[in-house]
């Protein structure tokens, strides 16, 4: 197996995806399976019915990614982002949340909205189709800009061997790449990629002064979605 915890993105905890039988048309005889909504709704490929664990390794044999590769990738997301919170990048992206508990109430960690006044969307702003991440960043720089216009990028790193190989064939300069570390290091649930991705490179952007970034992930399935932002 190419790929191990370090080296991927940490799931949702599975305590809060629930089991669920399909009842819509009843049951007439025998028994009826569970199923574990992490997995037929998050973690397996809907037209090849298999673990998004097992795309990963389709693209490290593809893209010929060592294992060494993947264990550096991985490694530099877990510095890049130790050193991102001890800078204090990510407080602009967070606000307490207070919730209830049976000791009163506790306050926990949430990424906040953000301001998009000072952000634009470029003509070829968003696409979804059935392709993956690297199929995409091509037509969206394609269309935008030229890849040393782009000045970061956010790519999801659901999997080492995926985001190294995104670098690799597309040829972009890595000190661009996920500057505060990525999912690999920071983990979040199931269906916020896009949300936190987004957010992060906004931040990063005006922190850092810079203009133009494109966020980028997979979105399971095949599929894959992009957006190009640039600093008005």
């Amino acid at each position: 197996m190419f790929n191990d915890i370090l080296m991927e993105e940490l799931p949702l905890s599975p305590i809060l995806a629930p089991h669920v039988v399909p009842m819509r048309v009843g049951v007439k005889v025998g028994d009826m399976s569970l199923q574990d909504t992490i997995l037929c709704d998050g973690l397996m490929d809907a037209f090849y019915n298999y673990h998004m664990g097992v795309t990963a390794e389709n693209v490290a044999m593809q893209w010929l990614v060592s294992r060494e590769e993947q264990d550096k990738f991985a490694v530099q997301s877990q510095n890049r982002t130790e050193a991102a919170q001890k800078a204090g990048y990510f407080e602009k992206e967070i606000v307490p949340v207070s919730v209830p508990s049976r000791r009163g109430m506790c306050c926990t960690p949430r990424r906040r909205d953000f301001e998009t006044d000072w952000f634009i969307c470029t003509s070829a702003c968003e696409c979804v189709f059935k392709g993956n991440d690297l199929d995409l960043l091509f037509i969206l720089v394609g269309k935008s800009w030229t890849l040393d216009e782009v000045d970061l990028f956010e790519i999801n790193e659901a999997f080492a061997s995926q985001s190294v190989a995104v670098v690799k064939e597309l040829g972009i300069n890595p000190e661009k790449v996920n500057i505060q570390g990525g999912a690999i290091a920071l983990g979040h649930p199931l269906g916020m990629s896009g949300c936190r991705i987004l957010v992060t490179l906004l931040y990063a952007l005006e922190r850092t002064g810079k203009k133009r970034g494109i966020a980028s992930l997979c979105t399971g399935g095949g599929m894959g979605i992009a957006m190009c932002v640039e600093r008005q």
